[in-house]
């Protein structure tokens, strides 16, 4: 009898252990599983915040983000699309160097782009002045732990 008992407390403990490993929670989803991050992410903006506007569609654009007094939308705002800013800034920067580049027409292809920032890179752009030209210079001028100084 006395065998049997024992066997089935080890049994219960292995039961016991094992569902104590599966009710733990992953410390770094992002890190360990970023897929599924990802997709639980994409889920989440793409969800109803109300009508037929998507949570994605609630965020700040560069236009409520890149002004002098900066405001978080209270809803839906319209599209605000405009040519892409990297190949604006690419050819600005081509041209100043001497680069001849070919004449083309404005926007070719009809691509535009558009940018939304969510409450949390708002408030992080906004606290660190990165929505003025001054905001931006003031990071290059102190020294970073990622660059090396002469």
């Amino acid at each position: 009898m006395q065998r049997h008992a024992s066997h089935v407390l080890a049994c219960a403990a292995l039961l016991v252990s094992t569902a104590a490993a599966v009710a733990q929670t992953d410390p770094a989803p992002a890190m360990n599983n970023p897929d599924m991050v990802a997709w639980q992410l994409f889920i989440q903006v793409n969800s109803r915040a109300g009508g037929t506007n998507a949570v994605f569609e609630t965020f700040a654009s560069d236009t409520d983000t890149f002004q002098p007094n900066p405001q978080y939308p209270t809803g839906p705002t319209p599209s605000a699309m405009h040519p892409p800013i990297l190949e604006s800034f690419a050819r600005d920067a081509a041209l100043r160097n001497g680069v001849l580049l070919p004449a083309l027409p404005p926007n070719p292809n009809g691509l535009s782009e558009e940018s939304r920032h969510n409450r949390a890179t708002f408030d992080f752009i906004v606290q660190n002045n990165l929505y003025k030209v001054s905001g931006l210079k003031a990071p290059s001028a102190r020294p970073s732990r990622f660059r090396s100084t002469p």
